[in-house]
């Protein structure tokens, strides 16, 4: 497998749900619909989302097959129409029902493999020291 690269993608997914978190902190789906410029960064963020999960190694996604990779990709496709205002109620949607457990399992995942390269003694950077390859889950 190919951890340290899967490490980042699923780094970069979990920063993007984070983004979206702040964008729609304290709104409801009535807020959210009436703020164009918000369901376009979260769509953007859904797309990132789905970019990097496709980036995500055969191997890491055939590790983790309970974990439905497929779903999390095709978030790339995730759009917003502002001239017909279509697509917040499916947005709204993922950011309430899916991204909660999207995180869930991606944070498990990369636990997983902190553990393992821990105890198979190759977390090591480049240059061959020790990474800290779970930092950046404190940020």
């Amino acid at each position: 497998m190919r951890t340290d690269e899967d490490q980042v993608h699923l780094q970069n997914i979990v920063r993007s749900i984070s983004e979206i978190d702040g964008y729609v902190e304290g709104l409801d789906v009535t807020s959210f619909a009436k703020n164009e410029e918000i369901q376009a960064a979260v769509a953007r963020e859904l797309q990132m989302i789905g970019n990097a999960a496709q980036m995500i190694s055969k191997e890491t996604k055939l590790f983790y097959s309970e974990v439905n990779f497929e779903a999390f990709e095709s978030l790339r496709f995730a759009n917003y129409n502002v001239e017909v205002e279509h697509g917040y109620e499916a947005i709204w949607s993922i950011i309430e029902n899916d991204l909660p457990e999207i995180r869930d399992e991606v944070l498990t995942i990369t636990s997983q493999m902190n553990s393992s390269q821990s105890e198979s003694g190759t977390n090591r950077g480049g240059d061959g020291t020790s990474s800290d390859a779970g930092e950046w889950l404190l940020d």
